[in-house]
């Protein structure tokens, strides 16, 4: 279990790194996924402090769609609504991206009274 908890420690220290390699998108969504409460939120918090550098990278933004998706208490959704400017940033400064469009489209369904 302490091999676990100092994973998941460096996994949260590094999600930034991690979320935007090929493979490590796919690692912090597994680890969003499957752990617990605590050490999720944790987890769900850094990413959200990373949100705007995640959705301006290929990998990355795939990470912040997962965990808006997911709807997990605490995530961007949420956050990301209490700073709005957060998802005005990532449209006015990204908008001929095309992974950005996706992200947008997941933030928009999942918070529908947020306006275009």
């Amino acid at each position: 279990m302490k091999c676990l908890r100092f994973v998941l420690e460096v996994a949260t220290k590094y999600c930034a790194e991690i979320a935007a390699h090929r493979h490590g998108c796919c690692v912090l969504q597994c680890c969003v996924a499957n752990i617990v409460a605590l050490q999720r939120d944790r987890l769900v918090d850094e990413i959200s402090r990373n949100a705007l550098q995640l959705s301006q990278d290929s990998f990355g933004n795939y990470v912040v769609q997962y965990i808006i998706v997911q709807n997990v208490p605490a995530t961007p959704a949420a956050q990301l609504d209490s700073k709005s400017e957060t998802m005005a940033n990532i449209r006015v400064r990204t908008p001929f991206e095309r992974f950005k469009t996706g992200l947008v489209n997941v933030y928009r369904k999942a918070n529908p009274l947020v306006k275009s």
